[in-house]
């Protein structure tokens, strides 16, 4: 049963202007990391008066998980100390999300890490 997609249309800043706040820049990080994460995840890109403005396919997991890392950064935005500790742990996510897509692409790709062809040495008694 193959996954289904969805288009999600988003507005962003464009990369020369500074964003309004600090969620807007972590949000173009997000969606930035998301797309390279899966390839061609960017359908189009079109930049209209300093507005990028992105079509992205995405698996509908993870959307999910991109809003609730998005809503996760949004709770914590009363305190900055708190603010700088989610970004942290958005960037962990990342991390792990990114290592996860490695691994599976180079399992696909049948190169694993190098391993013995003999399970053992036989030895002569």
């Amino acid at each position: 049963m193959a996954a289904t997609k969805r288009k999600s249309r988003l507005s962003l800043p464009a990369r020369n202007q500074k964003p309004t706040t600090t969620t807007t820049t972590t949000e173009s990080n997000l969606l930035e990391a998301i797309a390279q994460f899966h390839g061609a995840g960017v359908v189009s890109h079109t930049d209209e008066n300093g507005v990028v403005r992105m079509k992205i396919l995405v698996k509908k997991q993870d959307l999910k998980q991109m809003l609730e890392m998005m809503d996760n950064g949004k709770e914590s935005s009363g305190n900055n100390i708190q603010q700088q500790s989610s970004s942290l742990s958005l960037e962990q996510r990342l991390h792990v999300m990114r290592r996860k897509h490695q691994r599976r692409a180079e399992h696909a790709k049948g190169r694993r890490t190098w391993q013995p062809a003999l399970q053992s040495i036989p030895e002569d008694l």
